[in-house]
């Protein structure tokens, strides 16, 4: 089976994929106005999974046109250097040093980003597999880097491993980074007490809940804000959905600049999960109202979040001030689920839809089953095309309260 697929529909209309990956994370594409995840220049960061067998990092390029891309590793001085041709509507990938995910040190600056470029755009994921651990996301450009961000994670279980974590890097030298954890961070950090570090370009970050279990061992809600553009990767070295539920899996996102961030998120129910996910909402201004489904479910201050109980079905996620929803995979031992464990998707608001997407399902024999899901303005039901052959109409569902329906399809 390729492992890659191309969604498109007609011009001047909006449609979002979802990658869903058994034992894998979706992805989706942030396109905010005159911005992209199309670009020339990446410097990217990996997060730490849960050692074991079968630990690998890649990454997984697409481009409209035939290119080269050039892969180093650390961003300065590199110890790793390839360069590989990408072809427009198939996906390349390439294994990079495990070192770019496991050998960040904890709380300290270190050379330790991968570093992509060609002379044209392209797209990239990064994908972080272990065996029964494994999660993917999507890289943004230098370009669209920005300068302040809010960290999205999942809280501690019940095991050594299931710590909150993100990384900070920078696109520039000389950059001023301030970090206000949300909670006490390894390293000597305390919860609510902002401090800085400095970074050049390619250098990052990383830091790790000093607990592992419990709400205060979870840094969402940790704000982070620089002088020059950086960017951010948040999740959990291998958390559990809900906290308790059997087995965990590496939670992994490139977190979305505030300046992307919506009032407007449309959801769609994750396949093999028909109770349905944990969504948690993100608030960038004080005094945010957020509702779902067009009912209020609370008011909240910058850097606090609302989450959602274990619910199925589409929803529509809005707030009286730009906000940023994750949706959550929960794990198997959740009533109601099936193959897979937790993974985590950063869920974009319905204006940054795209209109075509060429995408990676990671394939592989670690995998048992593939899904995209596909949200579709209702106007293109009907002429959308997944790998040239249109998506029957009569397969998507309607989005109550919004002119969108979704499709899942499986692989």
């Amino acid at each position: 089976m390729k492992n890659y697929f191309s969604i498109k529909c007609i011009p001047k209309t909006r449609i979002l994929a979802l990658l869903v990956i058994t034992l894998i994370s979706f992805t989706s594409i942030v396109n905010a106005q005159f911005l992209d995840n199309k670009g020339k220049d990446f410097i990217m960061a990996f997060m730490p999974n849960l050692s074991g067998s079968g630990y690998t990092v890649e990454l997984h390029l697409t481009s409209d046109v035939s290119t080269t891309v050039v892969v180093e590793y650390p961003v300065n001085s590199p110890t790793f250097s390839t360069s590989v041709a990408v072809t427009p509507g198939s996906v390349t990938i390439l294994t990079v040093p495990l070192g770019a995910a496991s050998g960040w040190p904890i709380g300290s600056v270190a050379n330790n980003a991968v570093h992509a470029f060609s002379t044209e755009e392209f797209v990239c994921y990064m994908i972080n597999r272990r065996n029964f651990t494994s999660d993917a996301a999507l890289a943004l450009p230098v370009d669209v880097m920005n300068t302040e961000y809010i960290v999205m994670s999942y809280e501690g279980a019940f095991h050594g491993s299931d710590r909150s974590e993100f990384v900070v890097v920078a696109g520039f030298d000389n950059t001023t980074v301030t970090i206000t954890p949300s909670n006490d961070m390894k390293g000597g950090f305390s919860a609510g007490v902002p401090f800085s570090i400095t970074l050049n370009r390619g250098e990052g970050f990383l830091a790790q809940s000093l607990l592992n279990s419990g709400p205060a061992a979870d840094l969402t809600g940790t704000i982070v804000s620089a002088d020059r553009p950086i960017g951010v990767s948040n999740g959990n070295q291998c958390g559990n959905v809900p906290p308790g539920n059997t087995a965990c899996d590496h939670l992994f996102e490139v977190a979305q600049p505030i300046q992307t961030w919506g009032d407007n998120i449309v959801t769609a129910n994750l396949p093999n999960r028909p109770l349905g996910s944990v969504y948690r909402i993100l608030a960038s201004v004080d005094g945010t109202t957020v509702s779902m489904d067009g009912t209020p479910i609370g008011t909240i201050n910058k850097g606090e979040f609302l989450e959602t109980a274990v619910i199925t079905g589409s929803h529509v996620f809005t707030g009286t001030n730009p906000i940023y929803v994750a949706q959550f995979m929960t794990g198997q031992s959740q009533s109601g689920t099936s193959t897979g464990d937790p993974a985590m998707g950063n869920m974009i608001p319905s204006d940054q839809y795209l209109t075509s997407y060429t995408f990676s399902t990671v394939g592989g024999g670690q995998f048992a089953e593939n899904y995209v899901t596909i949200i579709a303005d209702n106007a293109d039901v009907g002429s959308l095309t997944l790998d040239g052959t249109i998506v029957p109409a009569g397969d998507f569902m309607p989005i109550a309260g919004t002119s969108f329906s979704w499709v899942t399809t499986v692989s």
